[in-house]
């Protein structure tokens, strides 16, 4: 089977944590994998926050649908999808970007659920 096939097929979810922290080096291969990921264009449409306040992780917690595995978490990432990022490099191009639309940000949206589903998986 091929490689990538076989990655997506045995990838899991965990909800349940080591209480140890991540090495800054794992921590930056990490962000590293995440920014490397292949995207629409090589756009790279969204934002990556890296949450380390512990008082924002619980109230995370709550707000992210009463998950409480997110306050214990070592590493928390949000990813954000970012329109303005789209019009930035229009702009730089020196073209007239077009206002994103339903597809574009469902797209964004859709790839940065999969890279927190990878990142936070160990996928």
């Amino acid at each position: 089977m091929n490689q990538i096939i076989q990655s997506l097929h045995n990838r899991k979810s965990v909800r349940a944590y080591e209480k140890r922290s991540i090495s800054p080096e794992d921590k930056r291969e990490i962000l590293m994998a995440a920014m490397a990921a292949p995207t629409a264009g090589n756009q790279q449409l969204y934002t990556i926050l890296d949450i380390t306040d512990q008082e924002l992780k619980e109230r995370l917690s709550v707000t992210c649908d009463n998950q409480p595995f997110i306050a214990k978490a070592s590493m928390v990432l949000i990813f954000c999808a970012d329109v303005q990022k789209w019009v930035d490099a229009f702009e730089e191009g020196n073209a007239q970007p077009r206002p994103p639309r339903g597809g574009g940000l469902y797209a964004c949206s859709n790839r940065c659920s999969y890279c927190c589903a990878e990142c936070c998986s160990g996928g």
